[in-house]
């Protein structure tokens, strides 16, 4: 089970910005289409007051871009930097230095920072702030568990035992109990004080393997109908708030997609790789099934997504494959997250700062399972496949990535030239733009 509370989930996010909804949604349908329908099953917060699935340390505390402060309008068609996407962080927030990073670079963070923190952050005028508050579990160390256990809100076995979570050491709460749903307004009537609004994290059905037991009475249907429930009552609670879950899972009977009923944001976890260290692919028929999901939520239902995927800050090609994944799907209300296993705090990518223009169209496959994606001044290639793949490039020039991670770690965007045909290891990609930019 995939949680933003991790120890190594030191995450930063990127949002598409300065583009005109006509010209990502040019062609929507034909994304969807050639992201294909063949069905899949799948899912990310540093602060001292909370504790971390291992039991030291802390939550990461982090950053999505939802919107600038200049609204985030397209630049002038004249503009010589046109730069396609916002760049954002996520990481743990210490100090005068950070929040004044974070308050300047960022438009919306997500954690669990003391009020004083959060007014700090606010007052450059630019980021929303998200609690960041777990929707199923408790850990010992949150303010409310002696809460929880006086009320007997947990969800016990067929023995009367608790029940937690083997790797991450939560225990589960009845989230079918209305004092449950109480408690939850509470503490955000407390918290909306200062932040606009709560992140629900990890939403999404049991994995009983991953517990010590059977909650009594659960199914997947009743737990994500509880779920669904708890989310549409707080949120209508707190109208006016901006709510996001993480919550998508590849699956048509509990993919997350209701929560939009109430949500604003529905976060994408593991979109690339399910492994922490980014070495496990999951695969070109769920990459694209996901790719399909993200489009419908992001075009055909008006709602922001957020694209999350781990790896190690030292690995660039996995770097470079899931911003290009990413990039793929780009649009308006999309946004991006990279989190690495190794880097303890804030982490910065030069990749953020990337500038190949806006998309001209979807993007489409290949009869030999690439994915292509056109825009103003560059393309865009991943190649999912088991098998590598040759294509043509004709004249351009690739990125590569160099440095990056710790937010003070020099990084660069390094230009090379390239021509005729590349070949496409499997999970590899090339970000390109014309030659002389």
């Amino acid at each position: 089970m995939r949680m933003l509370a991790r120890a190594c989930a030191v995450l930063a996010l990127v949002a598409l910005a300065a583009c005109s909804e006509e010209a990502l949604k040019a062609g929507d349908d034909a994304a969807v289409a050639a992201a294909g329908d063949d069905a899949a099953v799948v899912a990310v917060g540093n602060d001292a007051s909370t504790p971390s699935p291992d039991g030291g340390g802390a939550l990461d505390s982090g950053g999505i871009d939802p919107g600038h402060p200049d609204g985030g309008q397209t630049l002038d068609a004249g503009s010589a930097h046109r730069t396609p996407i916002r760049p954002a962080y996520r990481g743990s927030v210490n100090g005068a230095s950070e929040m004044t990073f974070v308050g300047q670079n960022i438009d919306l963070y997500l954690g669990t920072a003391p009020r004083a923190t959060v007014d700090a952050i606010k007052s450059h005028q630019r980021t929303k702030a998200l609690y960041l508050f777990n929707l199923i579990s408790v850990y010992s160390a949150d303010p409310h568990y002696d809460r929880v256990d006086q009320e007997d809100l947990w969800w016990r076995d067929s023995e009367g035992h608790t029940i937690q979570h083997m790797a991450w050491g939560w225990r589960l709460v009845d989230i079918r109990k209305p004092a449950w749903r109480q408690l939850i307004k509470d503490v955000l009537t407390e918290q909306l004080q200062s932040y606009d609004g709560a992140v629900f994290d990890d939403a999404k059905i049991l994995y009983l393997t991953d517990v010590t037991g059977e909650p009594v009475g659960y199914t997947h249907q009743v737990f994500y109908d509880a779920m669904q429930q708890v989310v549409q009552e707080v949120a209508s609670a707190f109208p006016g708030k901006y709510f996001s879950v993480n919550g998508y899972r590849r699956s048509s009977q509990f993919s997350g997609m209701h929560y939009l009923d109430s949500a604003s944001n529905l976060m994408f976890g593991d979109f690339t790789y399910r492994d922490g260290d980014g070495d496990m692919f999951v695969g070109r028929s769920a990459l694209r099934t996901e790719m399909q999901d993200f489009v419908k939520v992001t075009s055909d239902l008006g709602k922001e997504a957020i694209f999350t995927d781990f790896g190690m800050s030292v690995d660039r090609f996995t770097r470079e494959f899931c911003f290009a994944n990413y990039l793929l799907v780009a649009h308006p209300n999309a946004y991006y997250f990279f989190s690495s296993a190794d880097v303890p705090g804030a982490e910065y990518y030069p990749e953020y700062e990337l500038d190949i223009g806006l998309p001209t169209g979807p993007f489409t496959e290949t009869g030999d399972g690439l994915l292509v994606r056109e825009f103003e001044k560059g393309k865009v290639i991943s190649n999912p496949t088991a098998e590598p793949v040759s294509t043509q490039v004709g004249s351009m020039e690739k990125v590569v990535l160099r440095g990056g991670g710790p937010v003070n770690a020099p990084g660069t965007l390094e230009w090379q030239a390239v021509s005729g045909t590349v070949e496409l290891d499997t999970e590899d990609a090339l970000i390109l733009r014309q030659p002389g930019l």
